[in-house]
């Protein structure tokens, strides 16, 4: 079960989505007759993470220094997809997971749905979050136990979401700012850019995300840039520039700020990314104050216990209400 330390320490996140592709299909088949889906999906759910989990042991070596100890680990399951969530304390730790991400979406599961004809395959999205001002974790009630789940909620949280619909079979789509860290990334570990093939596919305006100007969709070629005929018709063979696409990402999110912001990792070694912008500082604390002071105030204001064997109706705390911050102005 995910857990959390201080939820006011600065912190950036890495998520990752794989869903099935044809899954509705694949179910609606088995109508009238028992149903051969239920083992497939089961295998997937119980599967994919250990198969992402071994394809960090895959890594090329680095001379850099030591790979993250850390691995993607589940978040929460959402009808077909496996939801994962990692903190990064490097900005070049975010090429290592996604690396293992796309490789365990790739190999899964070898060749066992073809051998079987399971008309079904994998797509995956990925995009950073950081923490507490933009977003916030949340701690809702677990009614099973009674224990606490940790969750997250915030605009890069629903970015994820957005994009996600743009991602395919041969296309794992990123957020911007992750894109750039990944360029980054890659740079300093000196690693084989063909794995991290990034393609500027096109400008979409999504709900609710940057003020509803048009979005960058990035994605990672997951074939390494080897395109079939309907991509090489399209123009997406085009030839890739790293050094034009990470100039131009990095001008881009400086052109929407404060919609946008670069991403920053407060344990990071390097100043690109360790710089704090003031203004986050300065939220950072004001809403501290008042996310305590309504701590003390609902505190306050509790009724006088039940009677002994009489239930008493749970509270939902003030510190559970969905966030609705917008980004600092």
């Amino acid at each position: 079960m995910p857990s959390s330390s201080d939820p006011w320490q600065w912190k950036m996140r890495l998520f990752a989505s794989v869903d099935l592709i044809g899954s509705t299909a694949f179910k609606a088949r088995d109508l009238g007759s028992v149903p051969q889906w239920v083992p497939t999906f089961t295998s997937f759910f119980e599967d994919f993470p250990n198969a992402l989990e071994e394809e960090y042991t895959r890594h090329p070596k680095t001379a850099k220094g030591a790979l993250p100890a850390s691995r993607l680990k589940p978040w929460k399951f959402l009808g077909d997809e496996i939801l994962f969530y990692v903190d990064l304390q490097q900005y070049y730790e975010a090429a290592a997971h996604i690396l293992a991400f796309k490789q365990a979406i790739k190999s899964f599961p070898g060749s066992g749905w073809r051998e079987k004809k399971i008309p079904l395959s994998l797509k995956g999205t990925a995009w950073i979050a950081g923490f507490p001002v933009i977003n916030r974790e949340v701690h809702i009630p677990d009614p099973k136990n009674g224990s606490r789940i940790l969750d997250f909620i915030g605009p890069s949280i629903d970015l994820g979401f957005r994009i996600s619909k743009f991602s395919e079979e041969r296309r794992l789509v990123v957020s911007v700012d992750l894109a750039l860290m990944l360029l980054d990334g890659v740079d300093w570990l000196e690693w084989d850019k063909k794995n991290f093939y990034l393609v500027m596919a096109k400008t979409e305006q999504l709900k609710a995300v940057i003020g509803g100007e048009p979005y960058r969709v990035v994605y990672i070629h997951m074939a390494n840039g080897e395109h079939d005929k309907e991509e090489k018709v399209l123009g997406v063979s085009l030839p890739f520039n790293w050094t034009d696409l990470k100039d131009y990402l990095r001008e881009f999110i400086d052109l929407k700020e404060p919609r946008m912001v670069r991403p920053f990792i407060a344990s990071d070694n390097d100043v690109k990314y360790n710089t704090i912008p003031p203004k986050f500082e300065e939220n950072r604390r004001a809403l501290q104050s008042t996310d305590t002071a309504n701590s003390y105030a609902e505190q306050a204001t509790q009724p006088e216990p039940p009677a002994e064997g009489v239930p008493s109706e749970p509270k939902l705390p003030i510190s559970l209400l969905p966030n609705t911050l917008e980004p600092p102005n």
